[in-house]
């Protein structure tokens, strides 16, 4: 399993429609309009690295109004 937090630039005219449309996107466990330097964050889940990049590149970056991104991948926790 592979987990991805999505920090999303977006055009603030866009932000409700992009949040909308992420929240569609299969995979996606949560997402949320957040303040600071990003507009929307977004948790991903997926079984694997390889599909993670593809919907990131694939579908959430050409959504309306997506301007940037930057993703965090939770590792492994070890003891």
């Amino acid at each position: 399993m592979t987990v991805v937090f999505i920090h999303l630039k977006v055009t603030p005219s866009k932000i409700s429609s992009a949040l909308n449309e992420i929240k569609k996107i299969d995979y996606i466990k949560e997402a949320y309009v957040v303040t600071g330097d990003y507009d929307i964050i977004a948790k991903l889940e997926t079984p694997d690295a390889s599909l993670a990049s593809k919907i990131i590149i694939e579908k959430i970056l050409k959504i309306d109004g997506v301007e940037r991104s930057s993703s965090s991948i939770v590792l492994p926790q070890t003891d």
